[in-house]
């Protein structure tokens, strides 16, 4: 809860500057997940279809989300 509140307050003010290329696909994406996922894990299947890569992982439920998400994504 706290990083939701936290990435909507950065999305909707003015005042701050996201600079990094892709952090508002990253925000976006995390923001839309129905699961508990860390953001840095989010970011990573946002790398991943971006990428069009594979992402490999030992994390179970990371390796599921990924596999739903980047399905959908193709």
């Amino acid at each position: 809860a706290q990083a939701d509140n936290f990435l909507h307050y950065v999305k909707g003010n003015s005042d701050i500057r996201v600079i990094a290329p892709n952090m508002g696909d990253d925000m976006s994406f995390y923001l839309t997940l129905k699961e508990r996922l860390s953001f840095a894990d989010a970011a990573l299947i946002v790398a991943a279809r971006n990428l069009d890569a594979s992402l490999v992982t030992f994390d179970k439920q990371l390796a599921r989300i990924a596999r739903r998400e980047l399905r959908t994504a193709a």
